[in-house]
């Protein structure tokens, strides 16, 4: 699918001609992840080494030619697992452009969720790599963005399995979800502990055993990702780095990115160039 590895880190990513799609290759031999989640799906292959993370509270590792699918919000980390590291690519998709496609595909639409986050699937892996290769090429938009959809759906049709009502989140009770509310309408601020548990009218231990068992991170780790998505927008609207950080509740530029580079893999700067590039 691709040619062998280099022994050192490297990390591209861009934007597709798809709305809100974005497309990361990378080569990592020390970088370790942070915890955290992303508001769409995020669907990947691994080309060489293996790739371990943590997810849905057990370890998996995906190997050459495998498959990755995170749920929307699911938890995950990641690292190589040896000196060669591991080389993959992956598409960061919008929830809402997922359910578009499977809509239009009709009667797959009712199938929404996967029992296993690493997939042993060579034909889909082919299918995404190819995928990658015309996101990634100039003048090809129409067959990025084709190849894309239909290796998505071909996933759906082969492998999902369980419906939306089945996650565990949707029997949560109500206060969680003033818990999340109040993390996104205060990100700025430097939130706090006992701030959450008044609005959730439960002890400080209840709500992040709580929280946790719903979202799969405690609140400081979704807060961290909601600030990065913030900062992304901010840094979209043309605003410095350095003031991004300040008004997206990080302490400075050094801070937010430290957690940029934690969570996706690159800086600030290099993801700035990506998304001016498209």
């Amino acid at each position: 699918m691709e040619g062998p590895p280099h022994l050192q880190d490297w990390v591209e990513m861009r934007a597709t001609a798809i709305d809100g799609v974005r497309v990361l290759r990378a080569h990592f031999v020390e970088h370790k992840f942070d915890r955290h989640s992303h508001e769409g799906w995020s669907i990947g292959v691994t080309f060489d080494g293996r790739q371990t993370f943590r997810s849905r509270g057990v370890t998996k590792t995906s190997r050459r030619g495998n498959v990755v699918v995170l749920h929307p919000d699911e938890a995950h980390d990641g690292h190589g697992e040896d000196a060669e590291g591991f080389r993959y690519a992956i598409f960061y998709i919008p929830e809402t452009v997922v359910s578009s496609w499977l809509r239009e595909a009709g009667g797959h639409a009712g199938r929404g969720l996967f029992r296993e986050a690493t997939l042993p699937d060579a034909a889909s892996a082919e299918a995404l790599a190819r995928a990658v290769r015309a996101c990634l090429q100039g003048g090809e938009s129409l067959r990025g963005a084709t190849l894309l959809s239909s290796a998505v759906l071909c996933l759906f049709e082969r492998h999902a399995q369980h419906r939306p009502h089945e996650l565990v989140r949707g029997s949560s009770p109500p206060w969680l979800a003033r818990v999340r509310e109040y993390l996104e309408a205060n990100y700025a601020e430097d939130v706090r502990v006992e701030a959450l548990a008044c609005v959730a009218g439960v002890s400080r231990v209840h709500l992040t055993r709580a929280f946790v068992r719903a979202y799969g991170l405690p609140p400081h780790e979704m807060l961290n990702g909601i600030r990065l998505r913030a900062a992304e927008r901010l840094l979209l609207r043309g605003v410095p780095i350095a003031l991004a950080a300040v008004d997206t509740g990080f302490t400075d530029q050094s801070h937010l990115t430290r957690r940029f580079k934690g969570s996706l893999g690159i800086t600030p700067a290099k993801w700035l160039r990506a998304a001016r590039r498209s």
